[in-house]
């Protein structure tokens, strides 16, 4: 009896904890199964893939009190990996997670879990260790397609954070390294790369570019405020592969990725903040007419003809679109207001072509701020918000806050994203590049669309315009032209609509334009363009033996007219090619002669070799703003004697611009100007001057631009307005500067002190130190100084020079990276004119080169006119600290004759690149393609001369080993054609391939070893990322999650689905099994204690 109680005491005690075990844990006592709800919202809520809504967690009574909950995207095992949380908040009686418009849902999700931790780190991601979890329906699963394209979209890269401990160049190159990981095609850079367009910076911007591998080609960058400033410097550091710039040197321009036969083109347009400073809300509007002209023809070209149209911009708009965190307060101060026309011009276009994606940055606004979509309730285009990869900001309250996720060191924080093309949608990946980890609320589906226009058949052009011949640089006008559509059912009529294929200017020797309407095929309008002026007309082949001639005013106003035609920086008028004036020239007078209307925004190009030999050329010039006698130029131009007057009522100037790479020596400025802002000599100057006088009288002094080089020694006398004489001498850079340009003081708040500075101090520079001239006697062109300015400047000229004595005549520099050598060869007295153009100019002559005794012959990279050479000398050392210097001598020789020796010490300036031994050469981001059978990669060192690829291929028990020549790519990248022997491998075998630098026949070096899997040779290879990539997504205590963030809005959920949840079932199954099992094991014990009860009292009845 005792043992019976005993065993209902035991069972009820089970049954108890069994019926009590629900109230705790993830099991509501109310009566509810389902503790975790997702409901859908916005137009898209019926539509796959779109995760537009709420979230919503009601736990139990006895669920945890404190702690946090993760919400993940999860599928059959577990949190996605990867990605990191949806949302983590804290522990609450419900929880309301608000999802943005347009979130992705990811294709391989089948879930919502959410996860209980004590702390902000879940260490348990298990789908088993889920506290609660949401299946996904599966009409909002989003089927993966095929991928298209592919490109990484990232903003506000500023390289000068460098200076403020915030590693912008580790930053930009790990990202750059990751998006070539994932085999991004290209990538977009929205804007503010600098911080006042610094060629500092963009050295920076560029050598990490190299760093990372990433082809720099497929870089492609609009420009921003801080960018706005140094528009050349812009253009020569950012352009990339196959651009469409509306003129020569235009900051905006767009580019056209045609789709394979059955895909969509892809179009991307990329626009330029016009702005006179780089403040970030600058009173003025932001884009000119001009470039929204463009724009607006652009959109209604391809706008309806099935292309997707990117928008790549920099600044956003104030209350309108993504990236404004605080409706109608500038935490950060947003460019665009609706103040100026231009602006609200801007935001009509976006509102009118709603197909467009517009990616915009200028913020910083972190990605975990979740203000990273709009448009603006379907009323506009799409817009996507882009971080900064260098500082993304987090705002909190009207506080900044300059991290990413809550971390600040110099490696973390920055974010981006990757972009893939599908037929029918468009997803945007928001990354955190630190972690690269993806985050699930800045990750958008975006569909792709277009708004056809009214189907024809066919179009053609049944009016031809009135004006059909053009110059060179023009724009076609389509004014008097009608077109003529054959609609769908068999009628004909006059359709407006169409557009013209011609957002760049004409080009000479264009016969035709295309009118597109809808998607047929183009009509075409015939037209001629043609220069007014032919170079055969001259005297010459234009040779160096036999330069083209200019004799007459004809002559140089036909010269005038060729170089105004050129209007492209990939079509210079005169590369190559010498001229030579053979007499005084006065172009006073002459019909037609106007000078070059050269300007920032219709720029003109000569680049020839321009020798005036002595001879004057006088001019008398009225024109408009910018007037100039010679435009933007990249040749060399000797022996000019310039007299005359030119007047404007904005800027005047003998040259709008020395490009870099020009020159200008041994020449005589003599030029009045009657000008609001006079430059002696040029309005910008990025060139290279020796010996030149700049003398007459000028307008108002104004600042310009120098980044150029003055070498040997300079002087100048011109006369202000008030006729103060301005007089300096000295080969200075930045004094000389203000004399070619006429500046005032830089440093100084107004142009007056900048006068005044000149006047008392000769200009107040110290003398440049790689050529220090210090004060030796004047003597220029055969005049001597005389005491308070100079000699008379109309005196003529002789007709040779002499480059004056310079205490160095080497001058070591750096160009894209690697040392070179700019030696000025000094003529000793007796050595004539021939001899001095035999050294620079001759065929056949052989250059011997030492450099801390090491001697090798050498061929010279460039020549800087008559009067300087340039040497590649990375071959020849490796500057271990700046400040060295290194004995340097040059012997050049024709045959066995000397004719030039000298030596000098060349004294390091600027940090050079390292050149790298065979033996520590490594191989950088190595891609084998097995359809093509090309092997790319990129190497820490160069390749020299006589260097070999020696490839051994294994697979599947054969091996082969080829040595083959190495290919150079563009980006620094070196490819080997490895075809022929991947054939002869087995197809189906994973196949280790080394790689080894052989220079001569014994030294070489390992950079690469790898191995990797192929597929059968019938199969095509597929280089195409997948969908969303997933990097793993660990559980351990290092998983991310992402800040704590209150969502906007908390909207109470008022019902609850109803149903049972797996785990629920799997609990009950797991309790009715054990207690089955004590079950039997009870009844088992009582027979046992029953048998042996009746046995003994048997034995007590027993006598």
């Amino acid at each position: 009896m005792k043992m019976k109680k005993r065993l209902v005491r035991i069972f009820s005690l089970i049954f108890s904890v069994i019926l009590l075990f629900p109230a705790g844990g993830v099991f509501p006592v109310n009566g509810e199964t389902d503790l975790l709800v997702y409901e859908f919202s916005g137009i898209h809520r019926e539509e796959p893939g779109y995760g537009e809504g709420t979230i919503t967690l009601t736990p139990g009574e006895g669920a945890p009190k404190s702690g946090y909950y993760a919400f993940c995207f999860a599928d059959e095992e577990g949190a996605l990996s990867g990605y990191e949380a949806i949302a983590l908040e804290k522990v609450s009686a419900k929880i309301t997670v608000k999802m943005p418009a347009g979130t992705l849902i990811p294709s391989q999700a089948t879930k919502v879990a959410v996860f209980h931790s004590s702390g902000k780190q879940v260490k348990d991601t298990a789908l088993s260790a889920a506290f609660a979890v949401w299946d996904i329906p599966e009409e909002k699963r989003l089927e993966p397609g095929e991928v298209q394209g592919s490109f990484a979209s990232v903003s506000d890269v500023h390289m000068n954070y460098d200076d403020n401990g915030f590693g912008a160049s580790a930053k930009w190159t790990a990202a750059l390294k990751f998006f070539g990981e994932k085999k991004m095609e290209m990538v977009v850079v929205s804007g503010d790369i600098t911080e006042n367009g610094e060629a500092l910076n963009y050295k920076r911007y560029n050598d990490a570019i190299a760093a990372s591998g990433y082809p720099k080609e497929q870089i492609y960058e609009a420009r921003g405020n801080h960018d706005s400033q140094g528009n050349r410097l812009f253009l020569i550091n950012t352009m990339g592969e196959d651009e469409c710039r509306p003129y020569a040197d235009s900051p905006y321009f767009y580019l056209l990725k045609e789709g394979k036969p059955g895909q969509k083109d892809n179009l991307f347009i990329f626009m330029a903040q016009e702005l006179s400073s780089v403040a970030a809300t600058p009173d003025e509007d932001n884009f000119s007419d001009a470039q929204l002209d463009w724009l607006e023809d652009l959109l209604c070209t391809y706008s309806g003809t099935d292309t997707n149209i990117f928008l790549v911009e920099h600044s956003l708009i104030h209350n309108f679109g993504p990236g404004d965190k605080y409706d109608g307060t500038y935490v950060q101060p947003i460019l665009f207001t609706d103040k100026y026309q231009n602006n609200l011009r801007f935001k009509q276009l976006l509102t009118e072509y709603k197909e467009v994606i517009l990616m915009s940055g200028h913020t910083h606004l972190s990605l975990y701020d979740w203000q990273n979509y709009s448009d603006e309730n379907g009323t506009a285009c799409r817009m996507i918000h882009n971080s900064s990869t260098a500082q993304p900001r987090c705002y909190v309250g009207n506080s900044i806050s300059y991290n990413s996720n809550g971390k600040t060191t110099e490696t973390y924080g920055s974010e981006g994203y990757l972009v893939y093309i599908y037929e029918d949608y468009i997803t945007y990946i928001g990354y955190n590049l630190s972690t690269k980890e993806i985050i699930p609320k800045a990750s958008f589906l975006i569909s792709s669309y277009s708004e056809l226009r009214e189907e024809a058949r066919s179009v053609e052009v049944t009016a031809q315009p009135f004006k059909t011949e053009y110059k060179p640089g023009e724009f076609f006008d389509p004014f008097g032209m009608e077109v003529t559509a054959e609609l769908a059912d068999g009628s004909r009529r006059k359709v407006d609509g169409w557009t013209v294929r011609q957002t760049c200017s004409l080009k000479e020797g264009q016969t035709e334009v295309e009118i597109l309407y809808g998607t047929v095929k183009p009509a075409k309008v015939r037209i001629l363009v043609k220069s007014s002026a032919k170079e055969q007309d001259f005297e010459g082949t234009g040779s160096h033996e036999d330069p083209y001639l200019i004799s007459t005013p004809e002559d140089f106003k036909k010269l005038t007219d060729l170089f105004n035609a050129s209007v492209s920086s990939s079509e210079i008028y005169g590369e190559g090619r010498f001229y030579r004036q053979t007499a005084d020239i006065d172009m006073t007078g002459v019909e037609g002669y106007a000078g070059t209307p050269a300007n920032g925004n219709s720029k003109r190009y000569f680049g020839g070799n321009y020798d005036g030999d002595g001879y004057t050329l006088t001019v008398d010039l009225k024109g408009n703003d910018q007037t100039s006698i010679f435009p933007y130029v990249y040749g060399v131009f000797t022996n000019l004697v310039l007299k005359g007057r030119i007047s404007s009522p904005g800027s005047a100037q003998p040259f709008r611009t020395l490009q870099t790479g020009s020159v200008i020596a041994n020449s005589v400025i003599a030029l009045e100007t009657e000008s609001a802002l006079a430059h002696g000599l040029c309005y910008s100057n990025y060139g290279t001057i020796f010996n030149v006088y700049v003398g007459g009288t000028a307008g108002k002094v104004f600042c310009s631009t120098d980044k150029g080089s003055v070498y040997l020694n300079a002087f100048y006398e011109v006369k202000d307005q008030n006729g103060n004489a301005l007089t300096a001498s000295n080969g200075t850079k930045k004094a000389f500067s203000q004399a070619l340009s006429l500046l005032a003081d830089q440093t100084s708040p107004t142009v007056e002190k900048g006068l005044q500075a000149m006047r008392e101090n000769n200009g107040g520079f110290s003398v440049h130190d790689l050529c220090p001239v210090k004060g030796e006697a004047f003597e220029h062109l055969g005049a001597k100084e005389v005491e308070g300015g100079a000699s008379d400047p109309s005196l003529p000229p002789e007709k040779t020079f002499r480059l004056l004595p310079c205490q160095e005549g080497f001058v070591l520099r750096q160009k894209n990276g690697k040392a070179e050598t700019l030696l000025m060869l000094k003529l000793e007295d007796g050595q004539d004119e021939s001899l001095e153009r035999t050294l620079f100019k001759e065929e056949g002559l052989t250059y011997i080169l030492t450099i801390d005794g090491i001697t090798k012959e050498v061929v010279p990279t460039e020549a800087l006119g008559r009067l300087a050479l340039v040497f590649r000398t990375g071959d020849f050392f490796r500057p271990e600290t700046e400040g060295k210097k290194y004995s340097l001598s040059l012997v050049v020789k024709k045959g066995d004759m000397v004719l030039f020796e000298g030596e000098t010490k060349v004294f390091r300036k600027g940090e050079l690149k390292e050149d790298r031994l065979p033996g520590e050469q490594k191989a950088e981001n190595v891609q084998l393609d097995f359809q093509t059978g090309e092997l790319s990669f990129g190497l820490t060192g160069k390749v020299r001369e006589g260097d070999r690829a020696c490839v051994t291929l294994r697979a599947g028990g054969k091996e082969t080993t080829l040595t083959v020549p190495f290919t150079e790519k563009a980006g620094g990248r070196y490819a080997l054609s490895l075809k022929a022997a991947l054939e002869e491998l087995p197809a189906d075998a994973r196949c280790t391939v080394s790689l080894t630098i052989q220079q001569g026949d014994s030294e070489t070096a390992t950079v690469a070893s790898f191995s990797v899997g192929r597929t059968p040779k019938n199969s095509p290879v597929v280089p195409t990322p997948t969908p969303e990539p997933t990097p793993s997504f660990t559980g351990t205590d290092k998983t991310s999650i992402p800040p704590e963030v209150s969502p906007a809005s908390r909207a109470e959920s008022d019902s609850l689905e109803e149903g049972s949840s797996a785990a629920l079932v799997f609990v009950w199954i797991g309790i009715g099994v054990i207690c089955g099992i004590l079950l039997v094991m009870g009844i088992v014990l009582w027979s046992k204690k029953k048998g042996m009860s009746q046995k003994d009292t048997e034995r007590k009845k027993k006598p």
